[in-house]
């Protein structure tokens, strides 16, 4: 069916599958988008990042509106016990828009669930959340490679980050250099390593700690190795005794 005008339009949108429907949503608000930054004589994204913008978008609007299934039973994934002599270390980010500031949090663990180190840190001028999740990991790196972690497990609730750090698809987007410098040292600085998601739900320590970070005005990074702030270790316990 051939669509003229505006309304014969956007009844072949609602026409389209649900997947298709939202990048056809994500891409014409793109398209807004740059048309705007053409008005106001403002630099345009390049087409690899237009591309970018467009999938991040269709991917968070496939999460957010996604309809909840429905099963006999409900139960709330949690967070679990690495194996043994590996570290796991959740990694979040937070990011408010109308500053381009944020915050981000670590939290390693090993396979008994105890706490190894928690960590947290301010953010400045980041491009989006993306590029706060995409810190976070960078300060989560560093610190496991400066206590001499040699195996380690990151989680992650970006499922972005996770895809933009096991393969190339992203290598090419504003953020491709970060994602380079981060494969580089995981490949030349662990034994071994493994990056994966996981739900809110499993990361509600670090998730904390990013808000910490946030708010800290005195310094840029807060580092705890022996005695930790009593929100990370009320949620800590929490995770253990329904594990």
């Amino acid at each position: 069916m051939e669509c003229q005008g505006p309304i014969h339009v956007l009844e072949c949108i609602l026409k389209l599958p649900y997947e298709k429907k939202m990048m056809t949503v994500a891409l014409l608000w793109a398209w807004w988008s740059e048309r705007n930054k053409t008005n106001h004589n403002e630099s345009r994204l390049s087409t690899g990042e237009f591309i970018f913008l467009i999938k991040r978008s269709t991917d968070e609007w496939l999460r957010f509106f996604k309809p909840p299934t429905k099963s006999s039973t409900t139960s709330t994934p949690r967070w679990t016990c690495p194996p043994a002599e590996i570290i796991k270390i959740n990694t979040d980010g937070a990011f408010l828009e109308e500053t381009r500031d944020g915050g981000w949090g670590a939290l390693a663990r090993d396979s008994n669930g105890s706490i190894i180190f928690a960590a947290d840190g301010r953010i400045t001028h980041a491009y989006d959340a993306l590029h706060a999740e995409t810190i976070a990991i960078q300060h989560a790196i560093g610190l496991a490679n400066q206590l001499g972690m040699g195996r380690i497990i990151l989680e992650t609730d970006s499922q972005i980050l996770k895809q933009a750090l096991l393969s190339p698809s992203l290598n090419q987007s504003r953020l491709g250099h970060l994602f380079l410098d981060i494969k580089y040292q995981l490949i030349t600085e662990f034994i071994d390593y493994a990056v994966e998601f996981c739900p809110r739900a499993c990361n509600k320590p670090a998730h904390s700690l990013a808000a910490l970070g946030m708010r800290n005005r005195q310094s840029d990074q807060s580092l705890w190795l022996s005695v930790f702030p009593n929100f990370v270790t009320s949620l800590v316990t929490s995770d253990i005794a329904v594990s």
